[in-house]
C-alpha cells in the first residue's frame, strides 16, 4: 500500500484496499499503512529509494530496514514494493481510473490521486 500511495496510483490504491473494511481494520489501521510507525517508516523510506529514479539508497535507509525486518522481510518489502511500482506505471501510463473496489473506504480519498495530467 506504502507504493501505491508514493506513486499515487488511484487504481492500486482501490484495488489494494478492497477487502479493509472487511477484515476489520479501523481508518487509524488504514491511516498506519500510509507509514506513520517507526516500521513502517523504514519500509515507506526504501520504498521511497526503490520508486525514484535514479535509485539511490543511503547507509540510514538500509540501517533502518536491517532495524526493523529480518533479511526475509527486506526481500518482502523489496521484491513487492518493485512489483507494485511496475504494474503502477503500467497503470498510470494507460491512464486506468479506480474502478470502485473500495468504495466504503472513504480514509483512502482516492480523488486526490490522479494519473493523467
Amino acid at each position: 500500500m506504502s507504493t501505491s500511495f508514493l506513486v499515487s496510483c488511484p487504481f492500486c490504491i482501490d484495488l489494494n484496499s478492497r477487502d479493509f473494511p472487511g477484515k476489520g481494520l479501523s481508518e487509524e489501521e488504514m491511516r498506519g499503512l500510509q507509514g506513520l510507525d517507526p516500521r513502517e517508516k523504514a519500509a515507506r523510506r526504501c520504498v521511497e529509494c526503490i520508486c525514484s529514479t535514479p535509485l539511490s539508497f543511503t547507509p540510514e535507509v538500509i540501517s533502518g530496514m536491517r532495524e526493523h525486518f529480518t533479511e526475509r522481510g527486506i526481500v518482502i518489502v523489496a521484491s513487492t514494493c518493485a512489483q507494485v511500482n511496475f504494474w503502477a506505471r503500467v497503470i498510470q501510463s494507460l491512464g486506468v481510473p479506480p474502478a470502485g473496489f473500495s468504495t466504503e473506504c472513504a480514509v483512502l480519498n482516492l480523488d486526490r490521486y490522479g494519473t493523467l495530467k
